[in-house]
């Protein structure tokens, strides 16, 4: 009988953690600047309904008893909202750009011949790069014929369809490279 060791999900997460160790610089980067980036968002709504409130109820600002926290010059406010949303753009862009070189960082890590062989990692990454694109050009509009046909609340049974041939494909390549 053949009898693979197979790691538990325990061994796997804690591989995966010592992988991602060497990026911890860029994890808490990106972790900030979604942070801030998110603040800015919630101020342009909040900045926003300040700018409504002038508009349409501008008795409201004079009975406040204290006009800084509240009243302000509209061409301030929107001044403000400017900056913020151009520092709302830029923090996004470097937190993408943070997880995205995590993401590629780790994929050059994990794609390395001593995971699949010298023989056969290329191979996978070809496999996987026309998955994906097979994936992005085909799901969107699958999806929107069957809800366009049939309802859209049949989007989480599509998800966990997708999901369950994903791991089923996953078993088919680890079955087929444990064999050579």
């Amino acid at each position: 009988m053949n009898k693979t060791n197979r790691r538990s999900a325990v061994q796997i997460m804690g591989q995966l953690i010592g992988l991602v160790k060497p990026l911890l610089i860029f994890m808490i980067a990106a972790i900030l600047l979604g942070t801030v980036g998110y603040l800015c968002a919630i101020f342009l709504t909040i900045l926003a309904g300040q700018v409504l409130a002038h508009g349409l109820i501008p008795q409201l600002f004079f009975r406040i008893r204290n006009p800084r926290l509240v009243f302000m010059p509209v061409k301030t406010i929107l001044t403000i909202m400017i900056v913020i949303a151009l520092l709302r753009g830029i923090l996004h862009y470097l937190e993408q750009y943070c997880n995205h070189y995590i993401a590629f960082r780790l994929l050059a890590i994990i794609r390395t011949p001593e995971h699949f062989g010298a023989d056969r990692s290329q191979a996978v990454i070809g496999i996987q790069m026309a998955s994906a694109y097979l994936g992005n050009l085909a799901m969107p509009p699958l999806f929107g014929l069957l809800a366009n046909n049939i309802t859209p609340a049949l989007f989480p049974f599509y998800l966990l369809a997708l999901l369950v041939l994903m791991v089923f494909m996953h078993e088919q390549l680890v079955r087929k490279t444990s064999r050579c």
